[in-house]
């Protein structure tokens, strides 16, 4: 019977180390001239860049990764071949390779700040921040009146 609850435990403590979310990283290029791609880097990928999107074309980049719950990694964005540099403020650590960003897994799915490239502003959205809306923009941090 000892044997039967001890790895019930371990099994069940493996399956919460276990969890993964999602975490949609963006970054705000509206000031910066795009050379190419825009990519992140951080320790969750190795530092190996994974390619951002501008789907709607409001200049702010985007990736969704399938991260580690309770987790935390360095990251950096970059341009082209140009890696953030300088990094100070409340999104930067000084550890590690610093200074670089910090990120903070949960264990829910979370959507981080759009951080101007090189800094740690974060952009403003206008648009429509009303959830019912069928022009809805869950980015959005200021009401537009489009709604």
């Amino acid at each position: 019977m000892k044997i039967f609850i001890y790895l019930s435990l371990f099994f069940s403590v493996s399956l919460l180390n276990a969890q993964s979310v999602n975490v949609t990283l963006m970054v705000d290029m509206q000031n910066e001239t795009v050379s190419s791609d825009v990519y992140v880097a951080g320790s969750f990928n190795g530092w190996s860049p994974n390619i951002m999107s501008d789907v709607d074309g409001d200049q702010v980049y985007e990736v969704t990764l399938n991260l580690s719950a309770n987790s935390g990694h360095e990251y950096k964005f970059i341009n082209g071949s140009t890696w953030e540099n300088n990094l100070s403020g409340s999104c930067a650590n000084n550890f590690g390779g610093g200074p670089n960003r910090w990120l903070s897994v949960g264990t829910i799915n979370q959507v981080e700040p759009a951080y101007q490239f090189g800094s740690c502003n974060i952009l403003v959205f206008y648009g429509c921040t009303d959830s019912l809306a069928n022009n809805f923009n869950p980015n959005a941090t200021n009401d537009d009146g489009s709604c």
